[in-house]
């Protein structure tokens, strides 16, 4: 007897599910998304400012890391302002670079509100979560040092506010409000990470690459990706 309720139950489940399927798809047939990004019925009415209210394709994303909610706010601090660090061997002979302290403490500032925003809001008090983005930063770069041949006792010509003029650039040519996106590309294109670490360049030659063509390739990924 169970097994009939059983199969009565999911036959009326699979009827009434599929109603309410086709209901949602004539309700939304008329919904397109226009050239600024919202998504307007046929009246012109706009149902949502930024398609799915992030602006990316669903079907184009993968999982992603970031270690941040892990970094204490000490830990943020050293690495992100470069307080302290020894640049012996970093920089190019005669590269005279003075970091602007109030610029590195207020980028510092917006990497200390993406570690809250991605705890409190994303993660809801967990230390670590996946994220999803339709751009894999930290493999992107893995590529391209592995393909230019990058080492660590490489000289850099980078200073810190050339990069992160390059990241507010990439910011105003993908999306501005997308606080993951933001907080992915501060993370993974932070000064420290690109000009002690990884050793890239502001030249272009077989061993210097250039720092324009890993925001321009993030860019281009990105818009390819999320639309």
């Amino acid at each position: 007897m169970s097994g009939r309720e059983g199969l009565i139950d999911t036959a009326v489940k699979t009827a009434t599910t599929g109603y309410i399927q086709r209901r949602l798809i004539k309700a939304m047939e008329d919904l397109t998304t226009q050239y600024d990004g919202t998504v307007r019925d046929a009246r012109g009415n706009i149902v949502q400012f930024h398609y799915g209210e992030d602006g990316v394709n669903a079907t184009k994303i993968e999982s992603v890391s970031i270690g941040l909610a892990k970094m204490t706010e000490m830990d943020i601090r050293r690495e992100f302002t470069m307080d302290g660090a020894d640049m012996t061997g970093v920089y190019m002979e005669g590269l005279q670079v003075n970091p602007d302290p109030e610029v590195m403490a207020a980028f510092v500032a917006k990497v200390l509100q993406d570690r809250k925003m991605l705890v409190e809001g994303v993660a809801r008090g967990k230390m670590d979560t996946n994220l999803f983005a339709p751009v894999n930063i930290e493999r992107l770069l893995l590529n391209l040092k592995v393909k230019f041949g990058l080492k660590p006792t490489d000289r850099t010509d980078l200073v810190p506010a050339y990069v992160l003029d390059g990241i507010e650039r990439v910011f105003q040519r993908t999306q501005t409000y997308h606080g993951i996106w933001k907080a992915l590309l501060r993370f993974h294109c932070a000064p420290h990470k690109l000009i002690m670490k990884e050793r890239f360049s502001k030249l272009v030659s077989m061993k210097k690459i250039h720092l324009n063509l890993i925001f321009q390739e993030i860019q281009c990924r990105f818009v390819q990706l999320a639309h």
